[in-house]
C-alpha cells in the first residue's frame, strides 16, 4: 500500500516526456491497496498488464478523480527522435467501483 497525489491535466500541449511543462489543476491525494498482474509479459514488447484498487476521496468530483489518476499512471518518459528505442509506455484503464474506490489497470508496452 502507498499513497500518493495526482493532478488533473488540464492542456496537452506537450508530448508525455514534457507534460510538466503543461497545465494542471487540482490535486487529489490517493491510496493505493494491493496490486496483481493479470498479464505477463508474452512478447518482446509486452510489458503485461496490472491491476489494483485505489481509494480517493468520496466528497469530491469522482470524474476529475478518474482523470487525475489516468495522468498519472499512464504515459511515456521517451524523448527520442525514432521509434525502436524500447521505451516503455504506459496505459491506464480507469474505472469507478463505488465512490471513492477506483480500479486502475495500467498495462505496459515497449517501442520496439
Amino acid at each position: 500500500m502507498f499513497t500518493f497525489t495526482a493532478s488533473v491535466r488540464t492542456t496537452f500541449r506537450y508530448n508525455d516526456a514534457h507534460r510538466h511543462l503543461d497545465a494542471w489543476a487540482e490535486t487529489y491525494t490517493f491510496k493505493a491497496l494491493a496490486r496483481k498482474r493479470t498479464e505477463e509479459p508474452t512478447e518482446y514488447d509486452s510489458g503485461g498488464s496490472v491491476v489494483m484498487r485505489v481509494i480517493g476521496d468520496k466528497g469530491r468530483d469522482q470524474a476529475r478523480q478518474a482523470k487525475a489518476l489516468a495522468s498519472f499512471f499512464g504515459g511515456s518518459s521517451c524523448t527520442h527522435e525514432h521509434d525502436c528505442c524500447g521505451c516503455p509506455t504506459s496505459y491506464a484503464d480507469v474505472t469507478r467501483v463505488k465512490r471513492g474506490i477506483f480500479s486502475v489497470r495500467v498495462t505496459t508496452t515497449y517501442n520496439y
